[in-house]
């Protein structure tokens, strides 16, 4: 943080609201992600909800205040629907919001198209688990709750984290966001091997690339946009993956 930075103080006193409802937002995708998966598993251990919801604000608090903070400091508007929408600058928000369904969900419904086609004819082992015995409304809150929980991880924290300890914003943007979509890829794969029995080598290494693809586009998106956007962009990828391969 350069010499003439304000104390991060200020900018916690000007993004309170902003970091109370990211940490809300996270937290209640959180244990409702913990509670579709693990929920019989929790509750045998007399783990319920209301205890896991305070750990997890304070979690995600954690994770906006790094995230607006770090974001403010190197000068990448975060979160512009968000704060649009705290500041009463509704015409604003409109702009944000429609800029987005013009040009970031198009991208992100083609990608999707892309890498779901792909997966038919390279990770056909992968596409089980893409799908569920859930019904269609606890699908769509799943998807949105996961969604919610890496963008918060991947970009909103990761990446302005990144930027903010190489410190040339021109030669980290590239960095940051090749860094944060590895990290997200090797997670997804890890994730793949775990529920695949026996995956394929060729399986494992495409599934690695796709998602560091996937990474790095929804990184691109953040720097762009924001926040928002990614999510946005993020849950149409799942939306047009997940629900192909249910047909």
């Amino acid at each position: 943080m350069g010499e003439d930075s304000p104390p991060i103080s200020s900018y916690i006193k000007q993004y309170i609201k902003e970091i109370l409802l990211l940490s809300l937002i996270g937290s209640i995708a959180f244990t409702s992600t913990l509670e579709l998966f693990y929920g019989e598993v929790l509750y045998s251990k007399h783990l319920s909800m209301f205890m896991i919801f305070p750990a997890s604000f304070f979690m995600f608090m954690v994770f906006s205040m790094v995230g607006l903070v770090l974001s403010a400091e190197v000068d990448i508007d975060a979160a512009p629907l968000l704060i649009a929408i705290i500041d009463g600058r509704y015409s604003e928000f409109r702009s944000h919001l429609m800029s987005l369904f013009k040009s970031f969900i198009p991208v992100s419904f083609t990608i999707g198209l892309i890498i779901y086609f792909t997966s038919v004819y390279i990770l056909k082992d992968v596409l089980p688990i893409f799908v569920t015995d859930l019904s269609f409304h606890e699908l769509i809150f799943l998807l949105a709750s996961m969604a919610i929980c890496e963008e918060f991880i991947f970009r909103l924290c990761m990446i302005p984290l990144i930027i903010a300890i190489i410190g040339s914003k021109r030669v980290s943007t590239i960095i940051s966001c090749t860094v944060s979509a590895i990290a997200f890829a090797l997670v997804h794969t890890m994730v793949f091997t775990m529920f695949v029995a026996s995956p394929s080598e060729v399986g494992i290494y495409s599934a690695l690339l796709l998602n560091t693809f996937i990474g790095f586009v929804l990184g691109t998106i953040f720097m762009e946009k924001g926040f928002e956007a990614s999510l946005l962009s993020h849950f149409t990828l799942y939306m047009v993956i997940k629900l192909l391969s249910m047909m």
